[in-house]
């Protein structure tokens, strides 16, 4: 996508092979599109996840993934402040 995007953009600035408009059109689209299949991708994880298989793993995996996730925004929250 992102290569696609790139070579889009270069090509919109330096020829006349597509114009200005169309480019975003197309681009808007495809963000739709991706949206769109990331939607169904997360919903296939979800309805595929056994809750009874959750349950026997206890409560240890829980809390270490909340911690996991606390830790990584604290540390992107710190990064942002840092950068401005």
């Amino acid at each position: 996508m992102s290569v696609l995007r790139t070579s889009g953009d270069f090509i919109v600035n330096n020829s006349t092979i597509i114009s200005d408009n169309n480019w975003q059109s197309f681009t808007k689209q495809l963000t739709t599109i991706s949206k769109f299949m990331l939607v169904v991708a997360m919903s296939s994880v979800g309805l595929t996840t056994d809750i009874k298989s959750i349950k026997s793993l206890g409560l240890k995996p829980f809390l270490v993934g909340i911690m996991v996730a606390s830790i990584v925004g604290i540390c992107s929250l710190l990064s942002i402040i840092i950068i401005n």
